[in-house]
């Protein structure tokens, strides 16, 4: 009878155990215990992301494109999915996810979300991140977070592997002393970035200014304006939508700001869409619009002392 008890518990163990692997891991982590190495066989339904996911090139052996890192969010999980183009497959996907940008290769075997010994002809896998894991604080809103998105990759030519190589996602960094690797710079989305719920508006973070920081590359985009330049320069949504245009000029010791936006688009109904910050020397990093203190409310012509750069944010939406 003993030895009949043990044996059903030992079925029923390895039962637990292969439910487990398939959807995921509770494992012992950096934060205490929280979920890890939860997957799925391929991209997630578009429906779960908040807004439209960012693609980044998947890169082999420094300079082979071999398919893409598609990255996407919504208020519970940040999916990562590895895509590769023919002839390349998939063997190992690693992922770190950090809030500073890492400065060298980071251990691949050590990474927290991983999934090795994939099955043969593997294309496409994604990686599910739970944003509880990241000790984020506050709104998720516009959050900046670095990847480090690794994948060793296999070449099959007439059904045999003819070439191997490590791949990384996004900008590739070689540096002098040690390994080459690849980063990822993410900004969290919120549910407001893409249609609302019945489908009737698009809407987009967006910065008044022609010169613009981080525009298809790593690290937070933002535009400014330099009243050096033009009078009249572009609004910019989604880093590289024209929205409208904004125009600066002096008027009795000030300086007056129309905003005019092209047709079907117009301000979010929220408060505080428009914020505006002056600057005499523009910050090296995109600044924190919520702090913004030269201007803040919902108008499109409004007079602010003069400076010689201003930061125009704005929270705009397109309707159908």
């Amino acid at each position: 009878m003993k030895n009949k008890r043990l044996w059903l518990l030992l079925i029923g163990s390895l039962v637990f155990i292969v439910g487990l692997a398939g959807c995921g891991v509770i494992t012992d982590g950096p934060h205490g215990s929280v979920e890890y190495n939860l997957f799925l066989e391929g991209e997630p339904d578009p429906e779960l992301y908040f807004g439209n996911p960012k693609s980044f090139p998947l890169v082999a052996g420094q300079h082979i494109e071999v398919g893409e890192i598609i990255v996407g969010n919504n208020d519970e999980f940040l999916y990562v999915t590895y895509k590769t183009d023919d002839p390349w497959f998939l063997e190992e996907v690693h992922l770190y996810v950090l809030k500073e940008e890492p400065q060298t290769r980071l251990i691949p075997g050590q990474a927290p979300y991983k999934k090795g010994d994939l099955p043969n002809e593997t294309k496409e896998i994604t990686l599910l991140v739970p944003l509880k894991n990241l000790d984020l604080e506050g709104e998720i809103c516009e959050k900046g977070l670095w990847l480090q998105a690794h994948a060793a990759v296999v070449k099959v030519e007439d059904g045999e592997p003819v070439q191997g190589e490590t791949a990384y996602g996004g900008e590739i960094f070689n540096p002098n002393q040690g390994a080459w690797y690849g980063n990822i710079f993410y900004e969290l989305q919120c549910k407001e970035n893409g249609e609302d719920e019945n489908g009737e508006f698009q809407t987009e973070t967006a910065w008044g200014g022609d010169i613009g920081i981080n525009i298809k590359a790593p690290g937070a985009w933002w535009y400014y304006f330099d009243t050096e330049e033009k009078e009249t320069q572009t609004i910019w949504a989604g880093q590289t939508i024209e929205v409208g245009e904004v125009t600066i000029d002096e008027n009795n010791g000030k300086n007056k700001i129309t905003i005019i936006f092209n047709e079907d688009w117009q301000l979010q109904d929220v408060e505080e869409s428009v914020k505006i910050q002056g600057y005499e020397k523009i910050p090296n990093s995109r600044p924190v619009a919520g702090q913004f203190t030269t201007y803040k409310g919902e108008e499109l012509v409004v007079t602010v002392p003069i400076y010689s750069f201003y930061a125009i944010h704005l929270d705009v939406q397109k309707g159908n």
